[in-house]
């Protein structure tokens, strides 16, 4: 049996054909894979964005319920002087009604120094905005016994004029006689009482009121 000649000028077309459908092929499945892989990459990409803005919405949502909080606490504060410019008068004004609300035998006198900025000597996280005042004070009192001086300062405490801490107070004999038994009489002074005070406040910076 004789070996049939190839006619290969016939098969030429249909054998690029194939090759060129072969390789078209591959093609489309290697740019599928490569797709499949780039759309994952995007996907990822996205998730990630999407949880980035959450996180981002819901800190958003936690700052403004803070500051829904803390606004009318921070209009307080500054009402009464704790916040802002320090209210001297008003640290006066209260120290001198505390004769005639306490009952006490004379008036207070008292030598308010200039505000400095202060450092606590616990740390204090540093603030662009506020930078803490304190205004050295100096009181002295007649008393009739201790509880005034006690009274006095539970007084200044409550009376929310301003953040205040007394640093010493001392006490002296000013007059060893008995004290008067006639009711009418005016409260006899028996000792005199002396104290060292701060008030605080936090004043604006320069920043803060930009």
């Amino acid at each position: 049996m004789k070996n049939l000649p190839v006619e290969w000028p016939l098969l030429t077309r249909p054998l690029v054909l194939f090759s060129g459908a072969l390789l078209l092929g591959i093609g489309m499945v290697i740019g599928a894979w490569a797709y499949r892989d780039d759309a994952g990459t995007t996907l990822e990409k996205l998730r990630k964005s999407i949880q980035t803005l959450r996180s981002q919405r819901q800190q958003q949502e936690e700052m403004n319920r803070i500051l829904i909080d803390i606004q009318p606490k921070h209009e307080e504060l500054k009402q009464r002087g704790v916040i802002g410019a320090e209210p001297r008068l008003h640290w006066i004004e209260t120290i001198k009604a505390a004769k005639p609300a306490l009952k006490l035998p004379t008036p207070i006198r008292f030598k308010l120094e200039p505000a400095r900025a202060y450092t606590p000597e616990f740390p204090l996280p540093a603030s662009p905005d506020y930078q803490l005042m304190a205004s050295h004070m100096e009181l002295g009192l007649g008393l009739v016994h201790e509880g005034d001086l006690m009274s006095l300062i539970e007084f200044l405490e409550k009376s929310k004029a301003g953040l205040i801490r007394f640093t010493q107070c001392k006490v002296t004999v000013s007059n060893p006689q008995k004290p008067d038994a006639n009711p009418f009489s005016k409260p006899q002074v028996n000792l005199t009482g002396t104290c060292q005070l701060e008030w605080f406040n936090f004043r604006e910076t320069e920043n803060r009121s930009r």
